[in-house]
C-alpha cells in the first residue's frame, strides 16, 4: 500500500440514544457513518470518485455511481466527465423557439420538445439521438434512434 494511503482506524463515541434517534443498530452503524462521510465528501467536492470507491470497498465506479444516485448525487458525477459541455438557452433561442413551436405545431408537453430543439438549432446542433419521435415533427433537426430494430 502506497505511503499515506494506509487505512487509519477511528473511534466514534455515539449515545445509544442518539443512535436510536437515527434509527440505527449499533453494530451496522460503523458502515452508515463511513457511507455518510463519503456522501458528504463528494456532494462537497473534498472526495473523488475514485476516492469513495476505495472508501466504501467498491471494486468499480459503475458501484459509486448507483450508491451516489441511492443517495440523491447522481448528477454530480455527471460533471466529472471530461467531454460533459452544458448547453443552455442563450442568444437567439427565442427565435429558435419561436420558429420550434409554429412549425411543430407544438402545444402542452411538446413545448419541452421544441425548447430542446430550440437549444439545439441555437447551438447549431443538427442531429440529436433518442428514441422520442416526437421530435420527427420539428424540421431542421435530424433524429436518429440509438438503440437496434428488434426484429
Amino acid at each position: 500500500m502506497e505511503e499515506g494511503n494506509a487505512p487509519m482506524q477511528i473511534t466514534l463515541d455515539v449515545p445509544e440514544d442518539i443512535l436510536r434517534a437515527l434509527g440505527e443498530q449499533p453494530e451496522r452503524f460503523s458502515r452508515t457513518a463511513l457511507e455518510m462521510l463519503a456522501i458528504e465528501g463528494y456532494r462537497s467536492r473534498r472526495l473523488s470518485e475514485g476516492q469513495v470507491r476505495r472508501l466504501l470497498g467498491f471494486e468499480t465506479r459503475y458501484q459509486v455511481h448507483g450508491f451516489l444516485k441511492e443517495h440523491g448525487v447522481e448528477p454530480e458525477f455527471w460533471m466529472e466527465s471530461p467531454t460533459l459541455r452544458l448547453i443552455g438557452e442563450e442568444a437567439g433561442y427565442w427565435g429558435h423557439l419561436r420558429s420550434a413551436v409554429t412549425a411543430g405545431k407544438a402545444v402542452g408537453p411538446l413545448v419541452h420538445d421544441a425548447r430542446v430543439v430550440a437549444i439545439c438549432r441555437a447551438r447549431g446542433i443538427r442531429e440529436v439521438w433518442t428514441t422520442d419521435r416526437d421530435f420527427s415533427r420539428f424540421p431542421g433537426l435530424v433524429t436518429r434512434n440509438p438503440l437496434p430494430a428488434t426484429p
